[in-house]
């Protein structure tokens, strides 16, 4: 017996997405639709939500970060940065500073050798304010610059590439985003 089967008359099935029940779905659906690009990173770097979270960027952050060979921060940001401030090229824009606002800080190497230095030279500085889209991130960075330079703060946490940064401290701010 021969099965013949007729192909004129028939559709591929189009898949059509229906509305997607969470903020995730539609973000990974934006990506591979091409229609946003640059926003998944608060889904990369979160902290985990739950035990054996496998989407824990955080953790697979911090581990790629303290493998051998010192992936980050780069040496060459952390030499431009030391003479700069020895050359005293910044000590005019840092005078006045009483604020030092800081987009995605990053881990405690970058504090230490990139935001500290900073801080510490802005003699004005009043408040350190840590903005990540993990709020543990944020509590964090802002908890060891407090610790480390006499500066009150907080954390911020917040997707500042989609949402506007409102302005809620007192004097001449610096922006930092490295």
């Amino acid at each position: 017996m021969v099965l013949q089967y007729s192909y004129e008359n028939t559709q591929p099935h189009i898949y059509t997405p229906q509305k997607q029940p969470n903020p995730f779905v539609q973000d990974v659906f934006d990506l591979l639709d091409k229609k946003r690009q640059g926003h998944m990173e608060k889904w990369e770097y979160n902290s985990p939500r739950f035990k054996n979270d496998p989407a824990s960027g955080l953790e697979a952050w911090t581990k790629l970060i303290a493998q051998p060979g010192h992936y980050y921060p780069p040496k060459g940001d952390i030499a431009t940065i030391d003479m700069a401030l020895k050359s005293g090229q910044l000590a005019t824009t840092l005078a006045s500073v009483e604020c030092v606002v800081e987009l995605g800080p990053g881990c405690k190497t970058s504090l230490s050798n990139k935001t500290l230095p900073i801080v510490e030279n802005a003699k004005n500085a009043k408040t350190y304010i840590a903005v990540d889209g993990t709020e543990d991130v944020a509590n964090n960075a802002s908890s060891f610059i407090r610790s480390q330079a006499s500066v009150n703060g907080h954390g911020q946490s917040m997707d500042f590439f989609s949402q506007p940064l409102e302005k809620n401290w007192d004097g001449k701010s610096l922006m930092l985003f490295w």
